[in-house]
């Protein structure tokens, strides 16, 4: 979906759409999906550009990193954008519109259009989170046997101990006694 920023009246523009967005690649390959995806926003028209303020929010389908469940996360992310004609510097007329466009990204419209299936895909890999976990607490898998250490059909014994650390292990209880 396009919006055509010379539609833009002089009191602004508000948006609320609920787009639908493809899967999104993930960083090892597989696919996250999306459910509906809603931007709320205001579009105002200024003489350097058309600023777009609002957020994105949906739900992305992750898998989780130490277990590797797949779980419902929702994604929330305010966004600040400017959008100018390719070419076109950046400018701003007094100090006070220059202080308020600090926070500001800068971005180019596409023929004078702001294309929103491209702006909710960028802000949904930006609201990702760096190591997706199902929950805070999750143990994760079973060293020897590759289980979820949260099923109880992992017969494992509770702690393996790498053979690199033991003489750290001997050294500590040798401190007890």
């Amino acid at each position: 979906m396009f919006l055509n920023v010379g539609e833009i009246s002089a009191d602004g523009r508000r948006v609320d759409e609920t787009l639908m967005v493809g899967p999104l690649a993930g960083p090892d390959g597989r696919e996250i999906g999306t459910g509906p995806v809603r931007i709320v926003g205001l579009l105002r028209r200024r003489s350097d550009g058309t600023r777009f303020q609002g957020e994105v929010s949906g739900v992305a389908e992750l898998a989780c990193s130490r277990c590797l469940d797949t779980y419902s996360q929702p994604l929330e992310l305010g966004f600040d954008l400017v959008y100018r004609e390719a070419g076109a510097p950046p400018g701003a007329e007094n100090q006070e519109t220059a202080a308020d466009l600090d926070a500001a990204e800068w971005m180019t419209l596409d023929a004078g259009r702001i294309d929103l299936s491209r702006l909710v895909t960028e802000q949904l890999y930006l609201a990702l989170p760096l190591k997706p976990l199902c929950e805070e607490g999750c143990p994760g898998l079973c060293p020897a046997c590759g289980a979820p250490r949260r099923d109880p059909g992992c017969g494992c014994a509770a702690e393996v101990i790498d053979a690199r650390w033991a003489a750290l292990g001997d050294l500590k209880r040798r401190s007890r006694g």
